[in-house]
């Protein structure tokens, strides 16, 4: 609720940040290389999944513009 109060008189955002898995690791190898079909699948949540193609909350480039990135390309 305090959230919800602070969000009707400020715009918020919000880091999400679970956690992150080498890319050299077995885990991810396996999904880079098995896809959906990998045991790990359910490690990571995937872009395409994670906002439904041209689903209205799929964010626009102006949207992806304003998030905060330490790298120079879009997540």
């Amino acid at each position: 609720a305090d959230v919800e109060a602070l969000g009707e008189e400020y715009y918020l955002m919000f880091d999400f940040m679970i956690n992150h898995i080498s890319k050299k690791s077995v885990m991810y190898q396996d999904f880079k290389k098995n896809h959906d079909n990998s045991k790990y699948n359910d490690f990571f949540i995937r872009w395409e999944k994670f906002w439904a193609a041209a689903g209205p909350d799929r964010p626009t480039k102006e949207d992806v513009d304003l998030i905060y990135k330490r790298k120079d390309k879009a997540p």
